[in-house]
Order: structure tokens, then sequence, then C-alpha cells
């Protein structure tokens, strides 16, 4: 029996980097509706090529899925065209859950009795900045750092 593949198949071309999807994945976010959902993940690295119209990728642990794919669930990865842009370093696994690293403390409120600090996070801009309660915050380096800047503001 022949297997006949579309020459848009045949003709693509994966070298160093892939992106995959589109919807070919469960992502660890509780999104509501698959249309929200991100069209790709990515970049991964190709580690070897299966056949001509698979691949194996080199998937983090966090995903927990079969790393081989077909090549219409991938896409060729363009370099990066914009120098300033930057993509922000992925979250680090602690204790089997993952979490980002701490810049800076800027500001600390409390709401329902609770503290909250204004966290800066490192490799991410200012407009994603967020209000994290304290009971979640893992970096009492920075918490002292804050306290020992700030003594007037309440403490936990």
């Amino acid at each position: 029996m022949k297997i006949f593949l579309f020459p848009s198949v045949i003709r693509r071309k994966l070298t160093d980097g892939v992106i995959r999807g589109p919807r070919s994945s469960t992502t660890t976010l509780d999104i509501p509706s698959a249309k929200l959902d991100y069209r790709y993940q990515g970049p991964f690295t190709i580690l070897q090529q299966i056949n001509p119209v698979a691949y194996k990728l080199e998937l983090p642990p966090s995903l927990k899925i079969h790393p081989v794919f077909h090549v219409s669930q991938l896409k060729p990865c363009h370099a990066n065209y914009f120098p300033g842009r930057i993509a922000p370093p992925p979250p680090v696994q602690v204790d089997g859950h993952e979490e980002f690293p701490v810049a800076q403390i800027l500001d600390l409120k409390q709401l329902r009795g609770k503290l909250h600090y204004l966290i800066d996070w490192v490799g991410y801009g200012p407009e994603e900045r967020s209000w994290e309660p304290a009971d979640l915050l893992h970096a009492p380096a920075k918490v002292r750092a804050f306290h020992w800047q700030f003594p007037d503001k309440p403490g936990p």
C-alpha cells in the first residue's frame, strides 16, 4: 500500500527549532475556552527525525506528553528579528511545581487582613508586575530586604 503525502508536507524543512500547535496540546493553565488558549507552544529543539513525517522534540518535563509529533503539528521557528524583544525566562521547578524568580519587592498593601506584595519578576517588564499574597511568596531574602528598606511598613 502506498502512502501519498501532500507536497507541502514533503517540502517542509524543519531544521533547528519548531513550534508545536495548533490545538495539539493541553496547557497547564485553566482556560475556559479552547479559542482563548495559545495557538502554538515553543520553540522546542528537534532531537531526532523518527521518519519522514514524525519528529521527536525536546520538551520540558512539566508538559508530561509524548515527545513525537507529526509534521502537520509543527511549524518552523523563525529567528527573532527584534533584538530588543527577549523571551521571558521559563519558571523553575521547586518541589514539583513551577515558580517564577522574584527580582524585587516594590510595595506592600493589606487586603482583608492579609499582606500582599507588589512583585517585579525576573525577565518581565513593568506591565507584568503583580500583587501576590505573602503566604504564597517563597522569597524570604527578598521579603527581609524589603522590610529592612521600609521599616515603617507592616510586617509578617
